[in-house]
């Protein structure tokens, strides 16, 4: 089921099925330590003209790189690399809302995938301020490729406040691992200095939360973050009709009387 393990960095190696780090990985590493790096108050205007150099490294490493702006909840960036690893136009994602990127996931990992991220999501919201910006996250899954076939592929993500105007942006990056380093399931692995959680996104279909399809899992989530129905439409880019028979068949599935309900068995996994 579910489940977040706590293990001290002695002993994440016994729970992990992070392929193991060689040459292909190892090749990343200057990028992956820049990206780390990006830790500032900044607007999304102001962090991409800040930090373009940067970007422009991850183009040429082939690593797509992306940025949402959680204001809007679109991509206000997206770079080549990206593109061309979702055989898309760029600028077929820009502007568009983040939901959109479910058209690229495999629909078994889909919905253990936003598990993961309402989880982790979670252990962050509860951190310090100070410890926020130290935070290391990855998560695995499998994404669609061009050729109609799915890959492995590595996503790691760090939140920048932009306190100036109460707003946060989402750098993402990812690429896809090696034929030969697969990984078994979808989980995320969420390191600071001092622990390392790992997050299952193996759910558990007899349990009453298992029984939500992908799209409703995402609307509970939303749900559960203060939205409306209005505003989950528009997120979503699906009418407020559509959004209202989502809700009220996540109470029958879930056998509740209310959003309050469904919200708590969520947290409860």
């Amino acid at each position: 089921m579910n489940q977040i393990m706590f293990q001290s960095e002695q002993d994440s190696q016994k729970h992990t099925q992070v392929p193991e780090e060689n040459s292909d990985i190892s090749s990343f590493r200057k990028v992956i330590t820049t990206f780390r790096k990006l830790n500032f108050n900044a607007s999304t205007k102001e962090f991409i003209n800040n930090n373009i150099l940067d970007l422009e490294l991850f183009e040429e490493m082939d690593l797509g790189v992306y940025l949402i702006d959680y204001h809007t909840g679109k991509y206000a960036y997206v770079n080549n690399a990206l593109a061309s690893m979702l055989g898309v136009r760029k600028d077929d994602l820009i502007n568009k809302k983040m939901s959109i990127f479910s058209t690229f996931v495999h629909p078994e990992d889909y919905p253990k995938v936003l598990e993961v991220l309402t989880k982790a999501g979670g252990i962050i919201k509860k951190m310090r301020q100070s410890d926020r910006a130290k935070v290391k996250f990855r998560v695995f899954y499998r994404i669609l490729k061009p050729d109609g076939s799915y890959c492995w592929c590595m996503q790691s993500n760090k939140m920048i406040d932009d306190t100036a105007n109460n707003n946060q942006i989402d750098v993402g990056m990812i690429f896809c691992l090696p034929d030969h380093q697969t990984v078994d399931r979808v989980a995320g692995y969420l390191k600071t200095d001092k622990k390392r959680f790992e997050i299952s996104g193996a759910m558990d279909s007899e349990k009453p939360i298992g029984r939500l399809s992908g799209r409703e899992l995402e609307v509970i989530t939303l749900v559960s973050k203060g939205f409306n129905s209005k505003e989950i439409s528009s997120k979503l880019l699906l009418s407020e009709q559509t959004i209202k028979i989502h809700r009220k068949n996540i109470l029958k599935k879930l056998n509740v009387n209310s959003s309050i309900q469904a919200i708590r068995l969520l947290e409860l996994g």
